[in-house]
This record gives structure tokens, C-alpha cells and sequence, in this order.
């Protein structure tokens, strides 16, 4: 299916459309005040002539690529971009103890993603990342003694950090391991990736569907087993890229840009070729 929906979109061509995360700065002034990590994010997009009201995952990789934003200000930017919500996320995301850990962990995530980096083997870097998931995951897991939970931030925003580092800071491995999104779409069109290839997805996702209201979520979620789940999640898409690859019209598919085109356009469900939509449909339409 993937190579489908490449097809569709026209590779390589297509581009994810930007959109205007300003409300998010807005929230962010409203809720935090002039809380001084917040603060300290909006200095660097302004320093740097970073537009929101137009903004893309282009721009979010140069904002990961820059050595002019602080790690604190790439994840909460980051947050931004992958729609922080308003009502639900925010009250917690933005409380002060939360921001006032933010920078420590920070400055943690940073030096472990660092370290992460330095595998020399797959194994390597799964067995590191491990701890990393596991802290973001769960409030009584800790790094160095320090408790690294974001709060309000789930595994589909969490997971936005791996991808954004590991693709800005390239290594052997995990140019053919990225570790990519975990997000409620991500995991709906590698479901019906590994069902169109008769695939048995039985030891990774949960289906629920009610009312054709589709829920595809880990097995084992809100488990430390939840993880080893997420590794034969990346297992799977990282091997359909290498296999897509294969394929002449797709020899330069790396596993970002792939990412990119299965993730769909926003709440645009009524457009038959909106990847969200095909992947969907498949599922809803093969139970």
C-alpha cells in the first residue's frame, strides 16, 4: 500500500502543506505568563525570522539542524508543530513545576539522544533508546535520578523528538533504523501496510472500531512492554523502505520522507486521496 499512496501523491513531489502554528505560541504566553523557557523559545524563533504563520516540517528540520536554538526550544516547537492541544494537553504541558523540569530535561534528553547516537549496532541503539521511551512513558522511570515525564505529552508527541533528531543527526544506524512517529496515523498506515501484505500485525496493534470510529493503538499500551512493540513497529516500516527501495522509480526513499507521505492531510477525510483516508477505508473495510 505504501508504494500506492507514493504513487498518488506523485513522488517525489509531494510536500506536506504549512500551516499556522502561531495559536500555539499564543497559548503558550497565555498559560506560562512570562515563564522564562517559553520565553526563551519565542526569543529563538525571533531571532532567527522564524514565521509561524507559515510553517512547515521543512522548517522544522532546520530548526533542528540550527546551533543557534536551545533543545528546550526544539521540543517545544516541535510540540507546537505536531498540534499541542489546547484544551487537553496545554493545562498540564504548560503548568509551572512541568516547565521548571523542562530545562533539565532538556539538557538530559539532549546528551542521552547524543550518546544514542554513537551505536555501533542496531541492538545498540535499541537497548539505549529503551530507558529514553520508557522515562518519557512513565513518571516513576528515571534517568540519573531525574524524572523526565513530560507532562501531557503522550507517545505520539514524544516520538516526534526521536524522529526530528535522529534524521537531523544522521548516523550509520540510524539511517537504516530511524526511529520514526508513533502517531494515531502512523500506526493506522503501517496497519494496513502490513494487512495489505498479509503481514500478521496481531503482536502489535489493538483494532477498535466503533461506529467506524478507528482506534489503532500497541499492544501491551501503558505497559513497559509497549516498547518492544514500538521496535517491531520501526522493524516493519524501516524494512518496507529498504524494500521500496528496491524498486528503480523509488531508489532515493529514505524512511523521513516516507513518513511524510503516509501521514495524510489534516482532517481532510472526505478526499478519497487522502492517505488517512485510503488507509482507513482498508482496515475498516477488511474486518
Amino acid at each position: 500500500m505504501f508504494e500506492n499512496i507514493l504513487d498518488i501523491l506523485k513522488y517525489p513531489d509531494y510536500k506536506q502543506k504549512a500551516f499556522n502554528i502561531d495559536p500555539y505560541k499564543t497559548t503558550a504566553i497565555k498559560r506560562a505568563g512570562n515563564h522564562d523557557i517559553i520565553k526563551s523559545t519565542i526569543s529563538d524563533i525571533e531571532n532567527n525570522n522564524i514565521s509561524l504563520k507559515s510553517f512547515d516540517r521543512i522548517r522544522l528540520v532546520d530548526i533542528w539542524k540550527s546551533e543557534t536554538f536551545s533543545f528546550s526550544s526544539k521540543i517545544i516547537v516541535t510540540f507546537w508543530w505536531g498540534g499541542l492541544s489546547h484544551n487537553n494537553q496545554a493545562p498540564l504541558f504548560y503548568k509551572s513545576d512541568n516547565l521548571n523540569s523542562l530545562k533539565l530535561t532538556s539538557e538530559i534528553l539532549e546528551q542521552y539522544f547524543k550518546n544514542i547516537n554513537t551505536s555501533k549496532t542496531k541492538d545498540e541503539l535499541v537497548a539505549q533508546l529503551k530507558d529514553i521511551y520508557q522515562a518519557l512513558k512513565f513518571k516513576n522511570k528515571k534517568i540519573d535520578n531525574h524524572v523526565i515525564k513530560i507532562s501531557g505529552i503522550n507517545t505520539s508527541f514524544f516520538t516526534k523528538l526521536f524522529q526530528f533528531y535522529f534524521y537531523t543527526n544522521p548516523s550509520e544506524i540510524s539511517n537504516r533504523f530511524l526511529p520514526i512517529i508513533a502517531d494515531k496515523w502512523s500506526r493506522i498506515a503501517v496497519l494496513a501496510d502490513m494487512m495489505n501484505n498479509g503481514y500478521n500485525y496481531s503482536s502489535v496493534f489493538n483494532i477498535r472500531n466503533n461506529k467506524n470510529e478507528l482506534d489503532v493503538s500497541f499492544k501491551h499500551a501503558n505497559t513497559v512492554k509497549e516498547y518492544d512493540v514500538y521496535i517491531l513497529f520501526l522493524d516493519y516500516y524501516n524494512q518496507r523502505v529498504e524494500n521500496i527501495k528496491m524498486i528503480n522509480r523509488y531508489c532515493n526513499l529514505d524512511a523521513f520522507t516516507l513518513e511524510e507521505y503516509i501521514f495524510g492531510e489534516g482532517r481532510k477525510m472526505y478526499d478519497t486521496n487522502n492517505p488517512r483516508r485510503i488507509f482507513t477505508d482498508s482496515i475498516i473495510n477488511s474486518k
